[in-house]
């Protein structure tokens, strides 16, 4: 999060869009608002910061304007490349050309059912679902086309390009019901198909000897994350070490190995520790 955003007024900013295009443009804020490309999905977001387990993640519904329609409207130059969002404080993004076409890539305005608040990204900010939350440009003022590659902040720092979210799951609780323990927690499966890419859920409570499979809730859209809870005995015990990992559709267990955030994102199975109230006695 930028340290001190930007402040814009509604009134004075505008949306350039430009660059290798026929046909350059400019939209007021109430003309993007108003768009007809006008769309509202729901969508996780995670910061490529995050490490396994942790709460730089978050589910929220925006609405926006589809990014492709934008472009499309000024005619991009047949070379064309990327295409890159300036923010008004200086930072940028690239995306591939053809990257753009997904029609669930949007230059949102509103999140949560209101206007964009100043931290969320107010005017506008890019919203591109399946890939980390450094690639969505904040406080957008600039939509430029471009011929050539163009070499954005962190990538220049070393971070992934692409920066595809990673297959995670996570524990976020546990509870007692009688004789049992329920533990639960979400699930990302990455969305680059724009199709929700898990099929299951699977939880240890042995360090990973045995797993069962999750009760997995019906997903609340195809861009967002799954909770799911697992069930089992334990009416003598109150502390448990829980393992969780991800299947994907086409059978690829999440990968077990641990890895640092930098460069294209943590992975790795969650593994915590959690307590419960003791089972009631006669």
């Amino acid at each position: 999060m930028n340290v001190n955003p930007p402040i814009l007024d509604p009134e004075a900013w505008t949306l350039d869009v430009g660059g290798a295009v026929a046909e350059p443009y400019a939209l007021a804020y109430d003309d993007l608002v108003g768009h007809d490309a006008s769309v509202e999905q729901t969508t996780t977001m995670v910061c490529i910061s995050n490490r396994v387990g942790g709460d730089l993640i978050g589910t929220a519904h925006w609405t926006g304007v589809q990014l492709s329609d934008l472009v499309d409207a000024a005619d991009p130059a047949t070379d064309a490349a990327d295409v890159v969002t300036h923010a008004a404080d200086g930072y940028s993004e690239a995306i591939p050309l053809d990257l753009v076409e997904r029609e669930d890539i949007l230059i949102a305005y509103g999140m949560g059912d209101r206007t964009l608040a100043t931290e969320h990204g107010f005017p506008a900010r890019l919203l591109i679902p399946g890939r980390y939350g450094m690639k969505m440009t904040k406080w957008i003022d600039r939509i430029e086309v471009t011929g050539t590659d163009h070499e954005a902040y962190w990538e220049a720092r070393g971070w992934d390009e692409e920066a595809v979210v990673n297959t995670m799951s996570y524990v976020r609780g546990a509870e007692r019901d009688g004789d049992r323990v329920v533990v639960g927690g979400v699930a990302f499966g990455g969305l680059e198909t724009g199709i929700e890419e898990l099929s299951a859920v699977e939880v240890s409570v042995d360090d990973g000897e045995t797993w069962g499979d999750a009760e997995l809730e019906a997903p609340i859209a195809p861009h967002a994350w799954r909770r799911w809870r697992y069930e089992f005995d334990a009416p003598d015990r109150t502390e448990f070490d829980v393992v969780v990992r991800a299947v994907r559709r086409d059978g690829t267990v999440q990968t077990e190995e641990r890895t640092e955030p930098r460069p294209g994102g943590s992975t790795g199975w969650h593994r915590t520790t959690v307590e419960v109230e003791p089972a009631a006695t006669e």
